[in-house]
C-alpha cells in the first residue's frame, strides 16, 4: 500500500491504543511496545520491554516512520515520574539519530482548569497543573519542547480532555447514566460547559495528523465542549425513558455549595456529592479546539454525538445499563 507506514505504538494495549490498532492494522505495519510477556495481537509485531529499554530495539526504530506515545501511568503515583516523564526522555533519546517523528499524547489536565482565570483555554494558555499526574504530563511536555528545539519538525503533541468510549477500564459516564435513569441527577446551571471527547474522536485526530504529516513541533487541544444541558439531553435520548432532570433554584445555589464543602470532609466512599462535582456542574471553562479544526477535519459536536450513542450501546451490550 503506497500510503502504508511503519508505526510504533507505546501503550498499545491500553484504552486509546486498542482503538488505534483496530483502525490501523490493515493499513499500516504496526509495532507495539509491551512489558507483558507472551502477548499476541493480531496484525501487530510485539516489541518486549518498556520505555526504559526502548534503545534495545534500535534496528527496528531505524525503520519506524512514526511513534505514537500513549504509554503512561494515571493511577500509581509512584510510577508517574518513571513512566510519564523519564519514559518519554528514553524514547526521544533512542530515536534522535533517526528521522522518526513522534506524536505524543499528553493531557488537557496540564492546564489546571480550576485555577484558570479565563473561561477559554487555548494552546497558549499558561499551564497550572494541580496534581502529581498533571505535573508529570507537563514535565514531559517540557522535555518534548527541549528536544524539539534540537530537532525541527519532528513532533506533535495532543492534549485530550476527558476521553470516554468502549474499552475504557474506568467506564467513564456510567455513573452519570445510572443517575439519569434513577432520577438522581439535577442541574445547577444548565449553561455550564462540559469537556468530554470520545475515543473515536481522539483516534480520528491522530489518524488525520499522521496523514497530513505536518509535524511542525505543534500542540493541539482535543476536546468537544458542549453545554451540560445539551450533553445530558444526548445521554437521555440514547438511554431512553429517563425522568426529566430537575434544576436547583438559583437562590439555593449557595446552600448547595456549602453542602458540597461539607461532603469534602467525609470519607471518599460517602461523597456522592462534593466540591469537585459542584465545579463540574457550574463551570463555564472550556478547551478551545479551533486550532485543531483549522489543521484537520474535526467536527467536534457531530462526532461527540455519535460517540455518546456508541458508548451507551456498548454499556447496554455489557449489561451495565
Amino acid at each position: 500500500m503506497s500510503n502504508s507506514k511503519k508505526i510504533l505504538i507505546t501503550g498499545g494495549t491500553g484504552f486509546i491504543g486498542q482503538h488505534l490498532i483496530a483502525l490501523w492494522k490493515k493499513q499500516h505495519t504496526l509495532y507495539v511496545l509491551s512489558r507483558k510477556k507472551n502477548i499476541t495481537i493480531d496484525g501487530v509485531e510485539i516489541l518486549n520491554g518498556d520505555l526504559s529499554s526502548i534503545h534495545q530495539h534500535k534496528e527496528i526504530l531505524a525503520e519506524i516512520d512514526f511513534v505514537i506515545n500513549i504509554a503512561g501511568d494515571k493511577k500509581n503515583v509512584a510510577l508517574m515520574q518513571a513512566t510519564n516523564v523519564e519514559g518519554l526522555r528514553h524514547l526521544l533519546e533512542a530515536i534522535s539519530e533517526f528521522p522518526t517523528k513522534v506524536l505524543h499524547v499528553s493531557s488537557a489536565g496540564i492546564y489546571g482548569i480550576e485555577q484558570q482565570e479565563h473561561d477559554e483555554i487555548t494552546e497558549e494558555t499558561i499551564c497550572l497543573p494541580n496534581n502529581t499526574y498533571e505535573k508529570s504530563k507537563f514535565e514531559a511536555e517540557i522535555i518534548l519542547k527541549a528536544w524539539g528545539d534540537r530537532h525541527a519538525d519532528r513532533y506533535i503533541a495532543i492534549r485530550p480532555s476527558n476521553v470516554f468510549g468502549p474499552l475504557d477500564p474506568s467506564n467513564k459516564l456510567l455513573t452519570l447514566c445510572k443517575a439519569l435513569q434513577s432520577g438522581k441527577f439535577f442541574f445547577i446551571d444548565k449553561g455550564a460547559l462540559v469537556n468530554y471527547v470520545s475515543v473515536t474522536q481522539v483516534v480520528h485526530a491522530i489518524d488525520q495528523l499522521i496523514k497530513t504529516n505536518r509535524f511542525e513541533n505543534n500542540f493541539f487541544n482535543v476536546n468537544a465542549p458542549m453545554t451540560i444541558a445539551h450533553f445530558i439531553e444526548l445521554l437521555r435520548t440514547h438511554l431512553g425513558n429517563t425522568p426529566e432532570p430537575k434544576t436547583i433554584p438559583a437562590f439555593l445555589k449557595p446552600l448547595v455549595f456549602i453542602a458540597a464543602k461539607f461532603f469534602d470532609l467525609m470519607p471518599k466512599r460517602l461523597q456522592f456529592f462534593n466540591s469537585g462535582k459542584y465545579r463540574e456542574l457550574t463551570s463555564h471553562k472550556y478547551y478551545n479546539v479551533q486550532k485543531l479544526e483549522r489543521f484537520i477535519s474535526f467536527e467536534h459536536t457531530k462526532d461527540l454525538e455519535t460517540g455518546i450513542e456508541n458508548h451507551i450501546e456498548n454499556f447496554k451490550k455489557q449489561g451495565l445499563l
